[in-house]
């Protein structure tokens, strides 16, 4: 089976992470063991803990993902909610850090609290897709960080509050973080709000980001290591005095130093 509905009609089911890691078996398997396929949603559903999918899955909503999660297809966390992120993605094995081929999130609202990171996604190839994604009210803490090579994140709207809080900066809060090397990505038409770095990246090549909007967002873009063929066109950037901070690791010296 290449496609799995997650229905709206198990109240009394209290694990929802346990019922959809388990709708992963209706899946069929890669090559590599792992399951690969799309699971479909059609309501919000409580999260208790940390969503763990497989390396080559996708998960969509029925509708497009709007502003606020009431009226979007995807997952809140509870008050008593036990881990670090919302949702990641399964390596196929441990060092394999660009093999995620088919993994995406379709017009999913994804709604966190204080200190809990949002999406984790790690992606490969064209056959994945980062699309329509709304992650808020993560605090101090990442909204969307992005793993793998060669696909496409656009449309989505990373904000560290949730609908209808004040709209103000949140110390520690990143809205879009590359921690490890990445290759050929674009990320177009993506937004940060309330954060107060808007795109963290450390070790980028041939990266495209367009159409990137910041607003009440301190420190728009902020490179950390070795970024080299990034291409940044058409952003606006909102209510901050600065916008673009380079800071190179000199990893022999122990020491950092900006180049800019």
């Amino acid at each position: 089976m290449s496609a799995c509905e997650i229905l709206p009609t198990a109240e009394k089911i209290i694990d929802w992470c346990d019922y959809i890691e388990r709708a992963q078996d209706r899946l069929g398997k890669s090559g590599d063991g792992q399951r690969s396929g799309t699971i479909v949603l059609k309501d919000r559903y409580p999260l208790k803990r940390e969503l763990v999918l497989d390396s080559h899955v996708t998960i969509e909503g029925s509708v497009r993902a709007k502003h606020h999660s009431g009226s979007s297809h995807g997952f809140y966390v509870t008050d008593d909610f036990e881990g670090d992120t919302v949702i990641s993605w399964r390596k196929p094995k441990k060092n394999s850090n660009y093999s995620n081929f088919g993994a995406g999130i379709y017009q999913i609202h994804v709604e966190s609290k204080d200190g809990v990171n949002g999406v984790s996604f790690r992606g490969a190839q064209q056959s994945c897709r980062v699309d329509n994604l709304v992650v808020r009210n993560f605090g101090a803490a990442t909204g969307l960080t992005l793993h793998g090579d060669t696909y496409t994140v656009r449309d989505c709207f990373v904000d560290a509050v949730k609908g209808g809080g004040r709209s103000a900066t949140v110390d520690g809060a990143t809205a879009f973080k590359l921690p490890e090397r990445a290759y050929s990505l674009a990320l177009n038409n993506i937004t940060s709000h309330n954060c107060e770095v808007g795109l963290e990246a450390a070790d980028l090549h041939q990266v495209a980001i367009t159409n990137f909007e910041t607003e009440t967002t301190h420190q728009p873009l902020l490179f950390t290591y070795n970024v080299i063929g990034v291409n940044i066109s058409s952003c606006t950037f909102r209510h901050t005095d600065e916008i673009l901070n380079i800071t190179k690791v000199d990893q022999q010296r122990n020491r950092t130093r900006i180049e800019r």
